[in-house]
């Protein structure tokens, strides 16, 4: 294979790993910002119970349930507004 196309390899999967990064990224800021009721239940519940994760596990599937919900609606936004 020549050095040139080494070199584009190379930036096509430079550029997927930045795009999946990104999107990561925002699902996060996502989740963050639409699920911080469930998130500071979490802080709370484990606070509570001396930092055991098994006793605030429905706390937890709360706060994923949520994302779950926040990344669904999101995506039907996109789909619609495109």
């Amino acid at each position: 294979m020549s050095d040139y196309a080494e070199s584009k390899m190379a930036d096509v999967q430079f550029t997927y790993e930045l795009q999946r990064t990104l999107k990561m990224a925002t699902e996060k800021e996502l989740c963050e910002r639409v699920c911080k009721k469930q998130a500071c239940a979490i802080q709370f519940c484990l606070q509570r119970r001396n930092y055991q994760e098994s006793k605030c596990a429905e706390v937890i599937k709360r706060y994923y349930d949520c994302c779950a919900a926040a990344k669904e609606a999101e995506q039907k936004t996109r789909t619609t507004s495109s």
